[in-house]
């Protein structure tokens, strides 16, 4: 009976053991590099003077408003309505209060990972024996 189950777990550890060593596909073998000198210029760059209905190098405005971009039609309905929204919309107030409610609790969730230390200050006064 032993030597059944030797057999059953040595002849499948056995064959694992000599098919990890066979070879899969050839040897790899690196490709050769070959260095080619960069372009003088690249595609990308622009032309000096580009063609009427060719494409133009972008213009970012980085000093635009970007809290308030509404303030760049100079519309002071727009301008008041924005600032009613802001002050009377009560999904925004909501969500702000739920955002906080959540990391507060995510915040106490956490303050349970760490070990705690606590005290039990006491005072115990007693009479001396006589002698």
């Amino acid at each position: 009976m032993n030597r059944i189950r030797l057999k059953l777990f040595f002849g499948p550890s056995l064959a694992a053991l000599l098919l990890t060593g066979c070879m899969v596909g050839p040897k790899y073998h690196q490709p050769a590099a070959t260095m080619q000198p960069p372009p003088a210029t690249y595609k990308e760059l622009p032309a000096e003077n580009p063609p009427a209905g060719q494409w133009k190098v972008a213009q970012p405005q980085d000093a635009m408003l970007h809290g308030k971009w509404w303030e760049i039609f100079n519309d002071p309905e727009l301008n008041s309505l924005e600032d009613q929204l802001n002050i009377n919309n009560q999904n925004i107030k909501q969500s702000f209060e739920n955002f906080m409610e959540a990391r507060t609790l995510v915040t106490q969730a956490r303050a349970q990972l760490y070990p705690t230390l606590s005290t039990a200050p006491s005072f115990r006064r007693s009479n001396p024996l006589p002698l």
